[in-house]
């Protein structure tokens, strides 16, 4: 079975695993609360969904 990844899928899970990890271990040091993860964790995914739309959209505007 040939199980091929397009490349935003695999963006999103890295970008998805890094924040994960990184609000681990602000959560586990005690440096952030669990309600300052979800608001900068929501901000910047947000953020992601912005400029990989712009991105898409630049590109198929050149293509």
């Amino acid at each position: 079975m040939n199980q091929t990844v397009s490349a935003q899928t695999l963006i999103g899970l890295l970008v998805r695993h890094g924040l994960g990890l990184a609000a681990g271990a602000l959560l586990a040091d005690g440096t952030l609360s669990a309600d300052q993860v979800n608001t900068i964790g929501g901000a910047i995914t947000g953020l992601v969904v912005i400029a990989w739309s712009v991105w898409q959209k630049k590109r198929a505007v050149k293509a």
